[in-house]
């Protein structure tokens, strides 16, 4: 089967194996074979990793991280993301992982291989596997087939080994109710806030602020600027000049099918009588009459948009319970598998979910549907003609780099090519105010040139740029005269912070020697203030949801009743003290719940165990990366 595909193929679309298949490290599925190469970015246990799989891992890696962060990705993001270190780790993971299987003779046979690739959705048309289209998307991407097949017979061998190794783990009805336990408790506290900036201390004198700005005169340093020419070369100045032909149309739409293909969608209202998964039996079931009875009223033909006006307890009640078109996975599982089994025109009887009872009211349904080639032809050409422009736009950049190299001079080369010679005034690291897309990715390559030197191209949304740093201011450090004013602020703010910090811990403290809370609120001329019971990792009234706030909450109990010390957070400094603790019904764990928390808990420790067992075959392997890949 494999020599039948080969003869139908020519390489491998790469996005594919991303999309399709599922393996634990971000960057496994780049294909990458255990080939000894001259060239190699590391040797694992004498398996060499080629240049040629870092590179094609590295370009998987940054297009993954385009799409996430879109024009918000800059250098200081890739560095920050360490993403050069992280392609080789999880590189050397797989390598690793492929040892272990094959230590365990671990093997994926052909079938297994064919079966793979038989049932991916890319390859498929009208249901059913093309060679046609097989050979399209190879043939796009300029991959062979064997490489295509190694790196794929390898994820399915690393998914081999996943499956044996985590075949063992289990997770226990002792461990869900635990979890549940844990996780539905719920806390109530008094607490006080001191407020910095209720604080009143006196002002600062002059020596004071000499002494602050003395210790933090770093802090006032002027930011640096420059200034820099360049060209632009923008993707619309070459849309005219796209042609685009109707073969290349046709290709698009037989490769893209996922584009012009709309899942069924359903329109409908909703009224909602809110009983959470783990509201106390009795409101479950009052909630659940008085759902029936609107049921009844609107099974008698009342109007159901004024029925959810008065009754629905839900965010769309306003608006008569209007949810709108929405697809299946857009809804909770009970919710959407009702909606999408119903007519238009249909009322479905109660539907329990985990924020409560449901009335649902079908108005329409739009049946899935896949545009046809005529329909989306002017939408294919544009986005065709589009890419072809930027392609022709890199082109011409790249040409003008060429020249600018050899001119050693923007402006010669901005002549010589007919292009318009830009000039910025001073600006700091934010980038230029005006005419820039994305000034601080313009800002970042300006500072990392040397005066007069060229920038390679820098692509900034559809245009490319080429920069030329004419100017810089470097930073100093001003005389205190001339902040004297942020100086005096900033000391009088500290001062503050410092005063709510102190009385924070002398409040803990007198508690603690037996001084009542609301006494001590009184002394501090502070109100007590109670949070009301309060889940982890809710928001709680007046505080927000502040992770440190409800971390120390929750170690708090009858025999710890008050926090150790004060908990800083952005408002302030806040002093805790145990009112009450509420621990949910074992009850309250419905089957389903109980079933989904398990599959949460099995991800959890199968994900920790994998952890321990890549950390663990790194310490007994020897792993040797080259120098300029460390």
């Amino acid at each position: 089967m494999l020599n039948i595909m080969r003869k139908n193929a020519s390489s491998w679309l790469i996005k594919v194996v991303f999309s399709i298949i599922v393996i634990v490290f971000v960057f496994w599925g780049v294909g990458s074979f255990r080939e000894r190469q001259a060239q190699r970015v590391a040797m694992v246990n004498g398996e060499a990793i080629s240049v040629e799989a870092y590179g094609m891992a590295y370009k998987a890696a940054m297009d993954n991280l385009q799409k996430r962060y879109g024009n918000r990705l800059t250098k200081e993001v890739v560095d920050m993301l360490q993403v050069p270190q992280q392609v080789i780790n999880d590189l050397v993971t797989r390598e690793l992982m492929l040892q272990a299987a094959d230590d365990m003779a671990l093997r994926v046979t052909n079938d297994e291989v064919v079966n793979a690739i038989q049932r991916m959705e890319a390859f498929k048309e009208a249901g059913i596997f093309s060679n046609r289209r097989y050979s399209l998307l190879l043939s796009r991407e300029k991959l062979s087939p064997e490489q295509f097949e190694a790196s794929m017979r390898d994820d399915l061998t690393i998914q081999k080994l996943r499956a044996v190794l985590s075949s063992g783990l289990k997770v226990t009805d002792a461990e869900v109710l635990e979890w549940h336990r844990w996780q539905n408790a719920a806390m109530d506290v008094h607490y006080l806030l001191f407020a910095p900036a209720a604080q009143q201390v006196p002002e600062p004198d002059s020596a004071m602020c000499e002494a602050y700005y003395a210790e933090h005169k770093e802090a006032y340093a002027t930011e640096p600027k420059v200034k820099v020419r360049y060209i632009s070369i923008r993707t619309e100045d070459f849309l005219a000049d796209a042609e685009i032909t109707p073969t290349e149309i046709e290709e698009y739409y037989d490769t893209h099918p996922s584009e012009f293909q709309h899942e069924k969608t359903v329109e409908a209202r909703h009224i909602l009588f809110r009983a959470d998964l783990d509201a106390a039996p009795e409101l479950v079931a009052e909630k659940k009459q008085k759902a029936q009875e609107v049921l009844a009223m609107a099974m008698a033909g009342k109007d159901f948009a004024e029925l959810a006006k008065t009754y629905s307890e839900g965010p769309t009640r306003e608006n008569g319970g209007q949810l709108g078109a929405f697809k299946k996975g857009a809804m909770v599982k009970p919710f959407a598998d009702k909606a999408f089994s119903m007519e238009a025109g249909e009322v479905s009887d109660l539907v329990r979910t985990r924020f409560g009872w449901h009335i649902i009211k079908v108005e329409k349904v739009n049946p899935a549907s896949t545009d046809s080639l005529a329909d989306v032809t002017d939408t294919i050409k544009k986005k065709l003609a589009h890419e072809k422009a930027k392609t022709r736009a890199y082109e011409r950049a790249g040409v003008a780099f060429e020249q600018a190299m050899d001119d050693e001079d923007l402006e010669k080369t901005a002549a010589a090519m007919g292009m318009t010679l830009h000039e910025t005034d001073f600006f700091t690291r934010k980038g230029p105010t005006t005419g820039i897309g994305e000034p601080g990715k313009f800002a970042t390559v300006a500072f990392e040139l040397m005066e007069n030197e060229i920038s390679n191209i820098l692509t900034i949304g559809e245009n490319y740029y080429l920069l030329e740093k004419t100017g810089t201011i470097s930073e100093t450090i001003p005389e205190l005269a001339a902040v004297q004013d942020r100086v005096r602020q900033d000391l009088l703010e500290k001062l503050k912070d410092e005063k709510a910090a102190t009385d924070a811990e002398a409040a803990i403290e007198e508690i603690r020697e037996g001084a009542e809370f609301a006494a001590v609120a009184a002394d501090y001329s502070l109100q007590m203030q109670d949070t009301g019971f309060f889940k982890r990792g809710e928001s709680i009234p007046e505080v927000g949801r502040v992770r440190a706030f409800s971390e120390a909450a929750f170690l708090l109990s009858d025999d710890n009743p008050l926090v150790d010390a004060a908990v800083k957070t952005e408002k302030g400094y806040y002093v805790l003290q145990h009112k009450a603790r509420q621990a949910p019904g074992d009850d309250t764990l419905t089957e389903d719940a109980a079933e989904q928390l398990k599959k949460q808990l099995l991800s959890q420790k199968e994900q920790s165990f994998f952890t321990a067992y890549i950390q663990a075959l790194k310490a007994d392997s020897e792993v040797v990366i080259s120098e300029n890949y460390r």
